[in-house]
């Protein structure tokens, strides 16, 4: 049970430390191969297969060091081997060996993109640590130390959702959950070395959390999270959006169930999970993950209470099958250096889980500004993907007569008209 609060998970997926078959005993360098400590068992060590597997043993070596530089070069010896593979997509974010899960830390520091997701090799969500994917035009992404490691009591079997957000003291900080020995707890750490590593782990939300962000609202701290039920309530609900507030980001009290709304026919479980609160002025938007919705409305702070003007939420994107999102990565490169927010999302669950030499999964999209206009949000290109279109003409306000023909590019397509009719 993925999502539950005391059952580990059933697989396991790392590194290799020491494996044996029954009725048969590993070599010393079968082993070190296995674990990337030694020699490749591999008599031509350019082919490729042998090239690529001793860059990701590598890399996690590389990640324990907390060597950016390593894992850099790492990554570009993986990725140059992946653009070879015609069924991978050249601009959307995905891993070059392994799989590319829901995007979550997204975050703009230091004049950088964050973003993270699961890593692992076996395409499931069971004892993962977070592969780290860094950009500075959002475009050409490269890879950081693994972290957070599920290295702690709190979250050895998996670390899900994460996110980041600087404390009043100016530290950068992340709350995320982890599923560890005793269940699903918030788990509350820092990075000292700008996104490097993260450490100092604490539960801080020791009896439930999965999902959500922290914002400040006023001198207090707030976090949402999915309290999920799996269509278990008796009220007919489904899950809730919870909120829970702290003075001082360790010790959080329970404020209300903020959002909750009948099972329909879209969703019948209630099925909720990495809830967004945002705010527009005076307006706020909730944005749900399940069928990926956002609803706008109102929060009564005094009730500590979400008021949908429409009850039935809007679909975050009727088109494309993303599953999960994360809004929360905000950069001042808007017009007249005024704040944009984009919004990165998991695209699809495609790719190559076992045939080709590097096994995929996963393909993130490409990002988003979002913008609010009253009754809806509007979601645009960033405008840095302009770059990889080349050459091209462009003609603004062009009155069209009824009958006539009209050409757009004689420079580039002769060919390239447009009719009125």
């Amino acid at each position: 049970d993925t999502h539950g609060t005391t059952i580990p998970h059933s697989r396991m997926c790392g590194r290799i430390g020491a494996f044996a078959v029954w009725q048969y005993c590993l070599s010393d360098e079968e082993i070190a191969f296995l674990s990337g400590c030694g020699e490749l068992l591999c008599a031509d060590q350019t082919v490729p297969e042998a090239v690529i597997c001793t860059a990701y043993n590598k890399f996690f070596d590389a990640s324990a060091k907390a060597d950016v530089s390593a894992c850099r070069e790492l990554y570009s010896v993986l990725r140059r081997y992946a653009v070879l593979d015609p069924s991978r997509p050249l601009y959307h974010l995905s891993q070059p060996f392994g799989a590319i899960f829901d995007p979550c830390g997204a975050f703009w520091y230091d004049n950088k993109y964050h973003v993270f997701s699961y890593r692992n090799v076996n395409f499931v969500l069971e004892y993962s640590s977070l592969d780290h994917y860094v950009s500075e035009d959002l475009i050409d992404w490269t890879e950081y130390p693994v972290g957070p490691f599920a290295d702690a009591d709190e979250d050895i079997f998996c670390i899900y959702l994460m996110n980041h957000f600087i404390d009043s003291d100016g530290r950068l900080r992340i709350l995320y959950t982890g599923q560890g020995i005793e269940g699903k707890c918030g788990i509350l750490a820092e990075s000292n070395d700008g996104t490097v590593t993260y450490t100092n782990k604490k539960a801080v939300l020791k009896n439930y959390h999965h999902d959500g962000h922290v914002f400040k609202y006023g001198d207090k701290w707030y976090t949402i999270t999915s309290r999920m039920m799996k269509g278990l309530r008796t009220d007919g609900k489904g899950d809730a959006v919870v909120m829970f507030s702290s003075d001082d980001l360790e010790h959080w009290t329970e404020e209300n169930e903020i959002f909750s709304q009948p099972r329909p026919e879209w969703n019948m479980s209630g099925f909720l999970e990495f809830p967004y609160l945002l705010f527009f002025g005076d307006k706020a938007v909730l944005m749900v993950g399940g069928d990926i919705r956002y609803f706008i409305g109102t929060f009564d702070w005094n009730e500590k209470k979400f008021i949908p003007d429409n009850p039935d939420g809007i679909r975050l994107d009727p088109v494309n099958p993303f599953y999960c999102f994360n809004p929360l990565c905000v950069d001042n490169k808007g017009e007249n250096g005024s704040e944009r927010r984009i919004i990165m999302g998991l695209y699809s669950q495609i790719g190559d889980t076992g045939y080709g030499v590097m096994p995929w999964f996963g393909v993130h999209t490409m990002p988003r500004v979002l913008t609010f206009c009253t009754d809806h949000i509007r979601q645009d290109p960033v405008p840095e993907f302009e770059k990889l279109r080349g050459e091209c003409d462009r003609a603004d306000d062009i009155i069209l007569e009824e009958g006539r023909r009209y050409i757009i590019s004689k420079n580039i397509c002769p060919y390239a008209e447009i009719s009125a009719t």
